[in-house]
């Protein structure tokens, strides 16, 4: 579980990377052109006309796109894919090690956990594989890593170290 919550968070921040940076290209042009067509009315109306038919393409597109709201939503996903992994992450080293907590308690908790991680999954947009494919590739060059999981053996069982 917190193997898939940490590829998961990744690739959607991955894809809202995408979203922000398509937001960006196509709203500052939208904006440039449009002041362009602005201050060339009075002296062409050709040049104004194809500028502002510019401007209302882009904003069009930016509009159906809507590449802000996509970015947030792929980053609300990724917040909370992380935090399930943190859950799981504190249930795996805290309460499972717990000698005071019952099978019937522990099997208790992995069950909400595993609810919460297939409510996640139902209610994420959806990703394009480029970004899981980036996700496992920075996963596996250790950008998930951390200097806590190692031991003097080597990683800490159900870490992954990259």
């Amino acid at each position: 579980m917190e193997e898939d919550a940490l590829f998961s968070s990744r690739r959607h921040f991955n894809a809202c990377g995408y979203w922000m940076a398509s937001h960006y290209v196509l709203g500052l042009p939208t904006v440039v052109v449009a002041a362009l067509a602005a201050t060339a009315i009075g002296r062409s109306n050709g040049v104004a006309t194809i500028l502002a038919v510019c401007a209302a393409v882009l904003a069009a597109v930016n509009t159906f796109l809507n590449p802000q709201q996509r970015a947030a939503a792929h980053s609300s996903s990724g917040n909370r894919y992380n935090a399930l992994r943190n859950k799981a992450r504190r249930f795996r080293e805290l309460h499972c090690t717990d000698s005071a907590k019952g099978g019937e308690e522990l099997d208790g908790e992995l069950s909400a956990l595993a609810s919460e991680l297939d409510k996640l999954n139902a209610e994420s947009p959806w990703t394009p594989r480029w970004a899981y494919r980036k996700a496992k590739k920075g996963i596996e060059g250790g950008e998930a890593a951390y200097v806590a999981d190692e031991s003097p053996e080597g990683p800490v069982s159900g870490t992954n170290p990259g």
